[in-house]
């Protein structure tokens, strides 16, 4: 009290007295808690756990289908690039050409990056068709030529080795491209689309047999115009069997059990009355054969001979009997009984679109749920008993080791905030937690230097890298040239530059390398550095197109490439000869007409087919005030904080607005446009520029 002195005490005491006081109020709390809510938290936890494992699974299962809709995406994007022209496959002998086999390795590379991806098929509006399927001797394709062609369908067995097909297959030529379940709603969501001026968003199928392979499968497809005017359908088949196997493996808590199904029937005849066939399969039914498989795809709940998801069935049927309603839910729990144990379940709508939705299943053992918790309720008044005995012990022989300890460590925090990471006294505690966290502390000081370190070499990388990129761009004669570089990381995937000859041409080069980070950076660096060698040796820009592309084969790992644009500037005669590989769309602003040209890729991205490049770059005559466009898709694709993309347009209508400075002013204003789009946001990818004008 005030005006008494007060009676000191050891810290010693008050943590003993503390502690105690507080273990026998926790002990009491515990208790009572246990006996008055126990049920009631049972059921409540049961119920968010149980969701949260449903949650869990949706949330794989579709990280499971993602590859195919990014696929359809890339090949509709080829497409529109003029890349998937399908009249070049073979010769009017329905012989393979050499643009066969470069589709060949490169979708077939495509689809071995992505194991749950079967196959895929190209259609064009006319009735051309190329498809790749994987089977057990490598690669089914099949390539059907317009009506008007002899022998329109033909069939070849293609492996990955192999520099051409294997054999041409005997088969029935009897095939409809048209007929294909997908192909006429797909073209009519496109022209709905193209009608609306609206992208085309992908399209579901219901699962389904395949006519080619006779295999459960479900497709995603999606069409586009390619510059030609024809409209190609794209379909990505995503394999159930595969599906089946990652669900099989996906084990919830000990017990529980992950299913998809689907509402209509995979055949005919399939359909039994049933509101439900399984579609990717649980644990505890076993694939052995194709055969095996294929009489399970598609099957009643009943025939799996599992136990527990017949009597979830039957409770969820009697639940529905009560109340109809439930039916129409996107999403419901349950609580129910199979073989002496309790069991809860959980049913989602999964959506793939707007028409075509799955069903999730989960099914768990409220005893895989909790842990035993009723086996723990009944052991807590004993257990806290022993704990408190042996606490009080436990907490006199604490309280004499803990406050030097806490002392040190909080010194040697300090120590660390102020930027000193060298190693202080060493600590020995006999608290194992006190000098847990001593030991935690000095690996958290060796992974700060570790940090530091790794943060200084990557700013050396960085300003290594932008020293490559051009310092003093060179003044040429009627023209104006500029560009800028911003990597997504310390080091980019993109690089940029302006090379001088010996013959008064211009070399102009702009490379995106996929990805962004150390790799792409090495990758693209060494492009510049080959172009930059090959430059100086009197080769032509063809020439060099397939030395540097036969390079970058040999070097860059599978899976890798790089798209690059040559630009060849001839300041006497004012030209410019441009090639590009895979980088698109580039333009070319024409001051007469104050319009747009929408300039396409030439050919694939390099480090992909060794083979030679026949395309010959496209001279483009550049005449007073035009100006030629190379941004990479960084620009195109940067974000607004709701998700929409820069897009073209956005970037054209900026460099019309601006056209009338001079190129660096242009390219300041292009640039605070994507800024003020993006309102600040970090940029997802690598963002490039470069710029010709001729004056």
């Amino acid at each position: 009290m005030f005006g008494r002195p007060q009676k000191s005490v050891s810290m010693r005491s008050s943590l003993l007295w503390s502690v105690t006081g507080a273990m026998v109020a926790l002990a009491l709390a515990l208790l009572i808690a246990a006996a008055v809510d126990n049920r009631i938290s049972i059921r409540q936890l049961s119920g968010a756990l149980i969701t949260q494992s449903l949650e869990r699974a949706e949330r794989d299962v579709r990280v499971f289908f993602e590859p195919a809709t990014r696929t359809a995406y890339l090949l509709a994007s080829w497409g529109q690039d003029g890349i998937l022209t399908l009249d070049e496959l073979t010769d009017e002998n329905g012989q393979p050409s050499a643009q066969f086999h470069r589709w060949n390795l490169a979708l077939s590379s495509l689809l071995e990056s992505a194991p749950q991806v079967s196959g895929l098929a190209i259609l064009d509006d006319r009735g051309s068709e190329y498809s790749i399927v994987a089977n057990a001797d490598g690669w089914l394709i099949r390539v059907v030529r317009s009506e008007d062609k002899p022998d329109p369908v033909r069939y070849y067995q293609w492996t990955s080795i192999s520099e051409g097909p294997v054999a041409a297959l005997d088969r029935s030529s009897q095939f409809d491209v048209h007929a294909r379940p997908w192909f006429q709603p797909t073209i009519d969501a496109f022209h709905q689309a193209e009608e609306n001026h609206e992208p085309m968003e992908p399209r579901w199928t219901a699962p389904y047999l395949s006519n080619t392979t006779g295999k459960a499968a479900i497709t995603v497809s999606i069409a586009a115009r390619g510059p030609d005017g024809l409209v190609r359908v794209v379909a990505v088949y995503t394999s159930l069997e595969q599906l089946s196997r990652f669900t099989m493996a996906h084990r919830l808590r000990t017990s529980g059990l992950v299913l998809v199904a689907t509402e209509e029937p995979l055949g005919e005849g399939d359909d039994t009355g049933t509101r439900m066939f399984v579609v990717g399969l649980p644990a505890g039914v076993e694939l052995e054969d194709g055969e095996h498989w294929r009489s399970l795809i598609g099957r009643p709940f009943a025939e799996l001979g599992i136990q527990t998801l017949v009597d979830a069935v039957s409770a969820y049927d009697a639940v529905v009997a009560r109340d109809p309603s439930i039916e129409e839910r996107n999403r419901y729990s349950l609580k129910y009984r199979s073989q002496g144990e309790t069991w809860w379940g959980a049913l989602e709508d999964l959506r793939l679109d707007s028409d075509t939705r799955l069903w999730m299943l989960v099914l768990v053992p409220e005893s895989d749920l909790l842990f035993g918790a009723d086996e723990v309720g009944w052991g807590l008044a004993a257990t806290l008993l022993l704990i408190f005995a042996l606490g009080v012990r436990r907490a006199a022989r604490l309280a004499g080791f803990i406050s030097t300890p806490l002392e040190h460590l909080a010194h040697e925090s300090e120590r660390i905030s102020r930027g000193d990471l060298e190693p202080g006294d060493v600590l020995q505690s006999p608290v194992k937690e006190i000098q847990s966290l001593a030991e935690a502390q000095d690996r958290m000081r060796d992974g700060l230097k570790s940090l530091m370190k790794l943060e200084g070499d990557l700013q050396l990388a960085r300003q290594i890298q932008q020293r490559t990129l051009p310092q003093d761009i060179p003044e040429v004669d009627g023209f104006e040239i500029a560009g800028w570089s911003e990597p997504a990381e310390e080091t980019a995937g993109d690089t940029w530059d302006v090379i001088e000859r010996d013959d008064g041409h211009v070399w102009l080069i702009l490379a995106d390398a996929t990805g962004h980070g150390v790799g792409p950076a090495l990758s693209v660096v060494q492009a510049r550095a080959m172009i930059r060698a090959i430059s100086h040796l009197g080769t032509s820009l063809s020439e060099a197109v397939n030395q540097v592309n036969q390079q970058l084969c040999a070097d860059l790992p599978p899976g890798r490439f790089i798209t690059l644009w040559f630009g060849e500037l001839d300041p006497g005669s004012r030209t410019l000869t441009s090639f590009s590989a895979g980088q698109a769309p580039l333009f070319h602003y024409r001051a007469a007409s104050d319009e747009f040209e929408s300039v396409e890729a030439d050919t694939y991205p390099f480090g992909i087919d060794p083979g030679p490049i026949e395309k010959e770059p496209r001279i483009i005559q550049m005449d007073k005030g035009d100006m030629f466009i190379v941004i990479s898709d960084g620009i195109f694709e940067a974000e607004a904080p709701d998700g929409e993309q820069m897009g073209t347009e956005r970037v054209l209508d900026a460099l019309r607005t601006e056209r009338k400075h001079d190129l660096d002013g242009v390219l300041t204003a292009l640039r605070a446009t994507v800024e003020s789009f993006t309102r600040g946001q970090p940029a997802r990818d690598d963002q490039t520029i470069v710029l010709l004008r001729a004056r």
